[in-house]
């Protein structure tokens, strides 16, 4: 077999972390995130800070570097983000950090987060504020109606309730 088409390297490649994208400035996170984040970094400093490769054992490498990749993931959202807090009193629109029930044509209802880019989870109904459903729902009162554009078609959901956590 000719090796002209073996990708091969000096292995360096393998220890190079991954670099996710640039977050989008400014890149808010809530309150609720960023002392997650906090106490996430924290407790990682406190295993793996200062700590060598070589002085880990062998079997241990790969888990070592997991968790001091995870470490630089955390140091620099801690760095690059600004921690938003709830709003002290009553607010009747949606805004960053809301939690927001809305209600299917079909009736069916459902409640989504607004949330930074670093603590979206669609799935546990936390919503990127910059997604295009988060954007529509930035302002909405108890009421609106907002557009959500799916797939396949437009659904319109309409807000029942706001409150901040």
């Amino acid at each position: 077999m000719s090796r002209a088409f073996v990708k091969e390297g000096d292995g360096a490649e393998a220890d190079e972390p991954l670099r996710r994208a640039p977050r989008i400035q400014p890149c808010y996170i809530t309150r609720r995130g960023y002392d997650a984040a906090r106490a996430a970094h924290e407790a990682l400093l406190h295993e793996v800070g200062g700590q060598k490769p070589e002085e880990v054992p062998l079997d241990a490498r790969d888990a070592f570097r997991q968790q001091s990749l995870r470490l630089q993931e955390l140091t620099a959202l801690l760095q690059e983000t600004v921690p938003v807090d709830p709003p002290s009193g009553p607010v009747a629109e949606v805004r960053f950090g809301a939690t927001v029930s809305l209600l299917e044509p079909d009736g069916r209802r459902f409640e989504l987060r607004l949330v930074g880019e670093d603590e979206a989870a669609p799935e546990q109904g936390l919503l990127n504020w910059r997604s295009p459903l988060g954007q529509r729902l930035l302002g909405a009162r108890v009421g609106d109606e907002v557009e959500w554009q799916r797939a396949a078609s437009v659904v319109w959901l309409e807000v029942l309730a706001v409150r901040y956590d």
